[in-house]
């Protein structure tokens, strides 16, 4: 028996391809690109929201602030503009001249005396500034509370006119201006130190005005 002169005996292989070393390499290279940007790309996200959420804080401590000031003007029966020691808040003296300071003292009656509150600036803390608040009650019990930190500016309250004008004196319908300005470190890296800078700002009068 004659076997076919265009038959093969044995296996039959088929050509098979594969990955040379410099192919290899390259994708291995992509794939470390592709990781390192994912990992950074990570990183500035956390920065970026920790960046938010210390503004968040803040802002929502500045408003609570200045919603507690402006309730307190709103119902005051006298309130002045003045100046305090930063640790000695007692130590207010009201503005002489231009109706504007670090301090605003509400009187909740009619009486001069207690029970009042003071809203001052208490920059003796180098690190940083503190809005706070020293409470006088009608037994003469006093206590202090932090509303704000990271205020930068040291004109805080102003009265001013109907046409956002710094009165000179006490004289009625006066508008109360408070002005928030804040400067905080946002998050802090090897070789950077970053920070958030704004404002927030409001204006009440009182509900009863009376003649000074």
């Amino acid at each position: 028996m004659k076997t076919p002169k265009n038959i093969r005996t044995g296996s039959c292989r088929k050509n098979s391809g594969a990955f040379t070393l410099v192919e290899m390499m390259i994708v291995v290279g992509i794939m470390l690109i592709l990781l390192l940007g994912m990992v950074f790309t990570q990183m500035y996200g956390l920065k970026v929201a920790t960046l938010a959420t210390n503004r968040a804080s803040m802002s929502s401590y500045g408003r609570q602030a200045m919603d507690q000031i402006r309730d307190a003007v709103r119902g005051a029966q006298n309130v002045y503009i003045g100046n305090c020691s930063p640790t000695n808040p007692a130590s207010f003296t009201r503005a002489t001249g231009a109706q504007q300071g670090a301090a605003l003292q509400v009187y909740s009656t009619t009486n001069i005396g207690p029970p009042y509150v003071i809203y001052y600036l208490d920059n003796s803390n180098a690190r940083t500034n503190y809005i706070k608040s020293y409470s006088v009650d009608a037994n003469n019990v006093t206590s202090i509370q932090t509303l704000a930190a990271d205020v930068t500016n040291t004109v805080v309250f102003y009265a001013e006119d109907y046409l956002g004008n710094v009165l000179t004196n006490n004289v009625n319908n006066r508008v109360i201006d408070v002005l928030f300005q804040f400067n905080q470190y946002a998050f802090v890296n090897k070789n950077n130190l970053f920070t958030t800078s704004y404002q927030l700002r409001t204006r009440t009068t009182q509900r009863v005005l009376n003649a000074y």
